[in-house]
């Protein structure tokens, strides 16, 4: 099956939002934090102090360029993300991929407000840090119908460890390190499509109604029209090793006509 790559794209390349604070509960139910950019931290830190940490992740893909495919059907998707860095000297846990259902925040650009964790829910996708293979992209199999596929709007995720959604008080790190556009190398993250493409037409499977450009009541519309047009054609039917038109749809004879210098006369 095809397969199209789409790379995290935006007005701006800072995607990560972070905070720090004494207290935990207060850190993780902050409405704001700081917008970051370069390699970016995904997960929780502790250090005497006493200090904590959170990091969060943004996404933004520009899913519209999908309209350019005409109607699909996408079979897979897997949010591909390059490790740099894995530090687990706390506890390990699940880089879980969660949404605004509202597809609002995280905004384009990402702001500080993006930070607070009570606007996403659902589980898209997860995978234990401790499995990612530092120094290439790693496969984070996403729920295709998170896909945004309406040839207008972005597909917005939003990365978080299952610890920092748990509240579970981190008491060393407990952190991967991810790559972004600016990072060195250039290692944004990807989401890798596969799809199929719908060859349903006509009235049923697909047709009008599968077209993302069409108005559905204009669509239905369209579709009854044809529907009409072909109750009244006349189809012959086969009989006896050939095709004859029923009795009472025969077309009628044309009458024939005969030159005779200037004008037709009926014979």
């Amino acid at each position: 099956m095809p397969t199209i790559i789409i790379t995290d794209s935006g007005p701006q390349i800072a995607r990560t939002l972070w905070s720090t604070n004494a207290a935990y509960l207060v850190l993780r139910n902050q409405l704001t934090g700081t917008v970051a950019s370069g390699v970016e931290n995904i997960g929780q830190h502790f250090v005497a102090g006493p200090t904590y940490t959170i990091w969060r992740r943004g996404c933004l893909f520009d899913t519209t360029v999908l309209a350019a495919l005409g109607a699909i059907n996408i079979t897979g998707v897997n949010l591909q993300l390059y490790c740099f860095q894995t530090s687990l000297a706390s506890s390990d846990f699940d880089l879980t991929i969660m949404r605004d259902a509202a597809q609002v925040c995280p905004h384009n650009p990402v702001i500080k407000e993006d930070y607070a964790l009570a606007q996403y829910a659902g589980n898209g996708g997860s995978k234990t840090a401790s499995t990612f293979t530092d120094g290439v992209y790693n496969n984070v199999a996403l729920n295709p119908a998170w896909v945004i596929n309406d040839g207008l709007h972005f597909t917005k995720l939003f990365l978080v460890s299952s610890r920092d959604i748990n509240a579970d008080v981190p008491t060393k790190a407990e952190w991967i390190r991810i790559g972004t556009e600016d990072s060195g190398p250039s290692t944004p993250a990807r989401l890798e499509i596969t799809y199929s493409v719908d060859s349903g037409g006509g009235c049923s499977g697909g047709g009008y109604r599968s077209s993302r450009f069409i108005n559905p009541e204009e669509a239905l519309r369209l579709e009854n029209e044809y529907i009409k047009f072909m109750e009244k054609q006349i189809r012959p039917v086969f009989v006896s090793g050939e095709y004859v038109y029923p009795p009472q749809s025969q077309p009628k004879k044309k009458k024939k006509r005969k030159w005779v210098g200037v004008k037709y006369t009926k014979l």
